[in-house]
């Protein structure tokens, strides 16, 4: 009988195992087993860059071209795990390695400091490789991860004047473009400007649009609020039905005029059959609309991508909508509440409130409201007054 890999079975006599029950505990809790369990022995011996290839290679049917080549990047970097851990075995890997390994992922960076973001796409590296080895049971379980701590930041958004010459500016680029003949690149500042107005009007993801075919399109134009309801086939947070604003009819009938509506083609960059590269490209043109427009920067001095399109749509519902409730909108959006208020509303949550904060109880007496006199004021010479 091999002590390292006997299995304790609670049903025989105690007679048949006493002898060897020392050597079958300390190794079950080594393994962190209970003793009636079989130790998974020698094969749990594996080497952590053994199994980040095996990883890489599990997720490469899972991912698309661009994330699987960003990972392996990360796994292989100069400051990534497989540099930290090497040979290191599996099951000797801890919650203080892991601690450690964060630190020297820092160390290594090139500005020797890693955003959050950053930090947690290195612990999330880690996580996938120690889940691949308690698939393989060659742990029995992960061990606890370093909680990243991070400042929320939301981006920045337009308001609703920044958000028109946005839209005007992609389509003058577009006129400047076909008056010289280059009609393709017309095509795609106009292209442009209709995903900017879809964005805003339809509370889309960035990444969302790219996948938008016509037959995912219903438009919806009777009773008093014609409208758009889209199925998301591949959304964050898996597929869901979006309701559009009003205005993303007329953006709608844009499209199919100028580009046709078979059920498969794609609402924007059809000719483009690889989806990451019909999304790099609108990332390259709004950036130059964004330095075409000077709007690159919000007031607090945030970056603006296209991202900062969806907090405008919520923030442009919220400032000009009538009694609108953070739930019905976090439902449109395909979010949460809260992460309505800790990414997109943190920043405006008094000027939401404005309201409230400058209202004034009505005087019983006379049913108006009361007067500033009454709760005291002041002037910069004589000082306050009550």
């Amino acid at each position: 009988m091999d002590p390292e890999t006997y299995t304790l079975d609670v049903r025989d006599p105690i007679s048949r195992y006493l002898p060897n029950y020392p050597r079958i505990r300390y190794t079950n809790e080594r393994a962190g087993l209970p003793l009636n369990q079989r130790s998974p022995g020698p094969a749990r011996h594996a080497r952590f860059d053994e199994l980040a290839r095996d990883f890489l290679e599990a997720k490469r049917g899972d991912l698309s071209d661009r994330e699987w080549r960003n990972i392996r990047n990360l796994i292989g970097s100069n400051n990534g795990p497989v540099r930290f851990f090497e040979g290191r075995l599996i099951h000797e890997i801890s919650t203080g390695d892991i601690r450690e390994y964060l630190e020297f992922a820092e160390a290594r960076s090139t500005r020797g400091k890693l955003s959050p973001f950053t930090l947690r796409r290195h612990l999330s590296a880690v996580s996938g490789i120690l889940r691949l080895a308690v698939e393989r049971r060659l742990i029995t379980t992960l061990p606890p991860l370093p909680r990243i701590k991070a400042k929320d930041a939301p981006r920045g958004w337009f308001s609703a004047i920044e958000y028109r010459r946005l839209c005007s500016t992609a389509h003058s680029l577009a006129q400047i473009d076909e008056r010289v003949g280059r009609i393709e690149n017309a095509a795609d500042w106009h292209e442009l400007g209709d995903l900017v107005a879809l964005l805003v009007n339809c509370f889309l993801r960035p990444g969302e649009w790219k996948y938008l075919r016509h037959r995912h399109v219903t438009v919806d134009r009777i009773g008093p609020t014609p409208h758009l309801l889209i199925a998301l086939e591949r959304s964050k947070t898996g597929a869901r039905a979006v309701a559009s604003m009003p205005s993303a009819v007329k953006i709608y009938d844009r499209i199919v005029a100028r580009s046709g509506c078979q059920p498969d083609d794609f609402l924007l960059l059809n000719r483009y059959s690889n989806r990451q590269t019909a999304q790099d490209k609108m990332w390259h043109l709004f950036r130059r609309l964004l330095r075409e427009t000077g709007l690159g920067l919000d007031r607090y001095g945030r970056t603006r991508t296209l991202y900062s399109l969806r907090h405008t749509s919520l923030m442009l519902r919220l400032l000009k909508g009538e009694n609108l409730d953070l739930l019905t909108l976090a439902r449109a959006a395909g979010t949460s509440v809260p992460m309505l208020e800790r990414f997109y509303l943190s920043h405006h949550t008094s000027a939401l409130k404005l309201g409230a904060l400058q209202s004034f109880k009505r005087d019983v007496a006379n049913g108006s409201p009361a007067s500033l006199r009454s709760i005291g004021t002041y002037s910069a010479a004589e000082g306050p007054k009550m």
